[in-house]
């Protein structure tokens, strides 16, 4: 007992130590030695714990080759898509407007003085959807937002609600040398239900849809009650994550097939190995509206990231 409590405490502390040019290049040594699994959960780990176009761009492209490698054409295109909304964006802030200055490099941050709560959409309040849509924005001189742009989507359609809350918000406009100014910002705004039964959280969902595919919708989502582990290992774990305050964070990749049922379900990563089972009995439960192609049902690819613990909801 207490050597896998030592294990376990170090895993946790190795894992939020690390920077996401660590999980970068250990994703690059693994998916060298064609251990795709682990690779994959580094690149997602890069993703998750940096805001740095280029970083962020060089793990969608290691997914993207392992998703190729191993026959995911969808998802392989899914990241490329990804790819080319990150390059449009480094490229639009690189080439900022005249007068328009950058958050934290040539201005102050701009601070939210008058912020609406974001509404929710029913399928998302059904699936009891939460996390940070990061927004990318100008805040002018007047406390206004333009050219507002997602930069991290949570899906079902709150990524939109986000976008509708912002418009609606007043900031503090950022300065430079004491002045008001332009400001290219990125805009954290957040979804939370409260209280919850579970602490299991859904935080993202993507529908990796072909073309003329209409996409799944949720029906009727499963949350286990109270903790909802059933090893020994994650029990411990999860002990030991509430008392360092930290989640963990599964991947789960499936299909949801002609009938509204997620099959062939697989762990993309996961913050570490006990959570693969825990989350893949979690989605197993869940059933679907399925996709729909000139009136037939087809099957989807679908991601879900599930977080387990206390969701702390800050931008990475």
């Amino acid at each position: 007992m207490k050597g896998l409590l030592a294990a376990t405490v170090f895993s946790v502390v190795y894992l939020y130590g690390q920077t996401a040019l660590d999980h970068l290049q250990q994703a690059d040594a693994f998916l060298a030695r064609k251990d795709y699994a682990s690779s994959a959960n580094e690149y997602r780990n890069t993703i998750n714990t940096t805001l740095n176009f280029d970083l962020q761009i060089r793990a969608h492209l290691g997914l993207t080759r392992i998703f190729e490698t191993t026959g995911q054409r969808e998802r392989a295109l899914t990241e490329m898509h990804q790819i080319e909304r990150l390059q449009s964006e480094a490229s639009a802030r690189r080439s900022l407007p005249v007068g328009v200055y950058r958050a934290g490099e040539d201005a102050t941050q701009p601070e939210p003085i008058e912020s609406e709560q974001p509404g929710y959409t029913p399928e998302a309040l059904l699936a009891e959807l939460e996390g940070t849509v990061l927004i990318t924005a100008i805040i002018g001189i007047d406390g206004t937002s333009s050219a507002a742009q997602i930069s991290r989507a949570i899906g079902l359609g709150l990524d939109e609600k986000a976008l509708e809350a912002l418009a609606a918000w007043r900031f503090r406009p950022g300065t430079s040398g004491g002045k008001p100014v332009p400001v290219m910002a990125i805009i954290p705004v957040e979804f939370r239900i409260a209280p919850k039964t579970s602490r299991w959280h859904l935080t993202g969902v993507t529908f990796h849809l072909a073309q003329g595919v209409e996409r799944p919708h949720i029906l009727s989502p499963k949350f286990p009650e109270g903790p909802g582990v059933s090893a020994r290992e994650a029990m411990e774990e999860g002990s030991l994550l509430r008392a360092i305050r930290r989640e963990a964070m599964a991947v789960v990749l499936f299909d949801i097939d002609e009938s509204g049922v997620p099959v062939h379900l697989a762990i993309e990563s996961a913050s570490a190995e006990v959570w693969a089972p825990e989350a893949l009995a979690v989605v197993r439960g869940w059933r679907f509206q399925p996709g729909m192609k000139e009136d037939q049902p087809v099957s989807v690819p679908c991601t879900f990231t599930l977080t387990w613990g206390g969701l702390k909801l800050a931008a990475n």
